[in-house]
This record gives C-alpha cells, structure tokens and sequence, in this order.
C-alpha cells in the first residue's frame, strides 16, 4: 500500500455533489460496482466526500497519477465495513477499560499490604511534573469549573461531591472512577510493577493500542484508514496477538507482516485483549459478539471485491481471522465460580 499526504489534493474551491462525482472521476476511480447516480445519492445521504476518499492512499496509482483498479464501489464496501469494526471496537474498548479498572480494584482488595490510599500516594510521587499536570486536568483540581458547564462529568451528582471531598488524597477506588485512559494506562504499568505482576506490564503496553483505537472510534476517523501507514519495521516483539495467532495456525509469516504496520498491531492488541477476558467470563452485555460475527461474514463476503487489492485484503482477512479464532463465547461459569479479579461489577 502506498502512503501519499493526499490522494485527492485539490484547490479549496466548494464542489457540488455532481462535482465530486466528476473529480473522483477524473482521479481514475471506475463506476462499475456503484453508478454515478448511486454515488450521488451515497455522498448525499450516508456520508461526505473527504469521509470515503480517505481510503484512497489503500490503493496504488499509475506513473501520471490516477488511480487504477479502483472501482467507487470498493471505496463503500470498505467504508461500511471500517463503520462496523469501528463499532465493534469501540464497544471493545469501552469494556476492556471497565475491566482493567476492575483488576486494580479487586486486586488491592484482595492484598493485606494495600489500603488503598498509599497506592494512589505512591503513584503520584512517581509521576513527573507533566503527568502530575495530566492527571490534576483528568480530575478537574484546580480547573475552572465554569468550563465544565455542560460537561457530562459535571452531570454525573456522585463526582462531583467525590472530587471535592478526596482532592488529590484519592483511594484507588474513586481514581478509577474519574481517571481517563491514559491516567489508566499509567496506572495500570504502575501497579503491575508495584505487584510485580509480569502479565499486568505487558497488558500495559496493550492498553495504549486500545487507548488509540478507543480515541479513533469516540471521533469517527477510519480506522482502516490508518493501513496506508508505512511499516515501522523491528515493532512487532513478542506481541502476544502475534503469539496467540500463530498458535491457532494463521500464517505466522503473513501475519509477521501484516503486524508491522502500526494499526494493524493497535487493532489486533483490541481483538486479543477483548477476546482474552471473554474466555475468562466477561459477560457479553452489548451483543459484542454477534457484531463480531456480523464484521467477519461482511469481510469474507467481500473478498473478491477488494481481490484486485492484494495487501488490503490479507490485511482484512487478517482481522477476520482474528476476530474468529480470538473471541469466543466465554465457558459456562457463573460469577461464583470465578475469580473475583475476573466478575463484572454487576454480577
């Protein structure tokens, strides 16, 4: 795939909708699979121009320029699909951050030698004068509150008075409360090295993928998008979506390669770690795995669409396969049965 700052660089001018036509025209794009009068009522009714040439960079363009073996109808099928993964991740993501907060919280509670306030103390003392500045900005001290008017924080009647109450002589209990993602990120490394929990660090390392992935889909950018990016070669160290994939029997050179590029690592660290806690009894409250399932049949029904597209179609069967061999329905234990560092809130 190659990398280009901009596949569709135009002046600034305005265009109408039958101008865009023209102009994604003109770059080599073909009307085959999706009519011109479809394509219209497309950029009309379910998106925008810069929203579906964004996946222009996936494919490749001859020596004047213009694109070749790109039909508009791949840029919508490919749309729709990064539209239901971002879906499925961003409810991905949402249940992983609930869950790793919950592994902070069980686990200190299980532990003699934590009260829960010195965790929090020693943390601080460890952050360095930026992140200490990150994370008073997370819990609001020291922030004019009238900015915060509005603010779904400030809608929340428990916060607030917990805020005030604790300031920054918080128990972990309520940091997990009100801290954001990268404060959890931090926080979770922190307590793995405190814990000296080797699966906790390297999980760490996981959650930044599923931060960036989360923050992608909270703002409805492409994630598919991102697989125009050049790969970062000698990235892909022992990262255990690489490992828990070779060893369901997926390619292990093929997917060496497709796991050197930046977002297919965030995106298969999302699925691994996902899948990872369902099989150790997470509760499928949102549907997840039927979106799952959906995600998988709608990339294996457009293979020969994106056939032409060689490196983009290795890259979706890659997700799919991981979608398929990674989440699973978790075993039938009830939360009794399970460890406590494993049960949902609600149980």
């Amino acid at each position: 795939m190659t990398t280009s700052r901009s596949a569709w660089a135009r002046d600034k001018s305005k265009l109408t909708l039958e101008q865009q036509v023209r102009y994604i025209k003109d770059t080599g794009v073909s009307f085959n699979l999706y009519s011109e009068a479809e394509a219209l009522v497309f950029l009309r009714d379910e998106t925008y121009f810069n929203k579906i040439t964004a996946f222009g960079p996936l494919w490749k363009k001859d020596a004047d320029g213009r694109f070749y073996n790109l039909d508009f109808g791949q840029l919508v099928d490919l749309w729709r699909i990064d539209r239901l993964l971002s879906q499925v991740c961003m409810l991905m993501t949402l249940e992983i951050e609930a869950w790793a907060k919950e592994q902070i919280v069980s686990r200190c509670d299980q532990l003699n030698s934590e009260d829960g306030y010195s965790l929090v103390d020693d943390f601080w003392n460890s952050l360095d004068k930026a992140n200490k500045k990150n994370l008073r900005n997370d819990l609001h001290i020291n922030a004019d509150r009238r900015m915060l008017e509005g603010s779904p924080w400030m809608d929340e009647e428990y916060l607030e008075p917990l805020l005030d109450k604790y300031e920054l002589d918080l128990p972990v209990w309520v940091l997990m409360l009100t801290a954001f993602f990268n404060t959890l990120q931090m926080f979770y490394r922190f307590c793995g090295r405190r814990w000296h929990d080797e699966q906790m660090v390297a999980d760490s390392y996981l959650l930044l993928d599923v931060k960036n992935i989360r923050n992608l889909c909270a703002h409805n950018n492409g994630l598919l998008v991102g697989l125009s990016e050049a790969p970062d070669e000698g990235k892909l160290a022992k990262h255990e979506a690489f490992e828990a994939l070779g060893s369901t029997g997926v390619d292990s050179q093929s997917c060496k390669k497709q796991m050197k590029q930046r977002r297919m690592r965030e995106l298969l660290s999302v699925i691994y770690l996902y899948g990872r806690i369902v099989s150790e009894g997470l509760q499928d409250q949102e549907g997840v795995l039927g979106l799952v399932q959906t995600l998988v049949e709608r990339i294996r029904a457009k293979r020969e669409v994106f056939s032409s597209n060689s490196q983009l179609a290795d890259a979706l069967q890659l997700v799919a396969d991981a979608c398929t061999l990674l989440v699973s329905a978790p075993s039938q234990t009830t939360s009794k049965d399970r460890p406590l560092n494993q049960r949902k809130a609600h149980d």
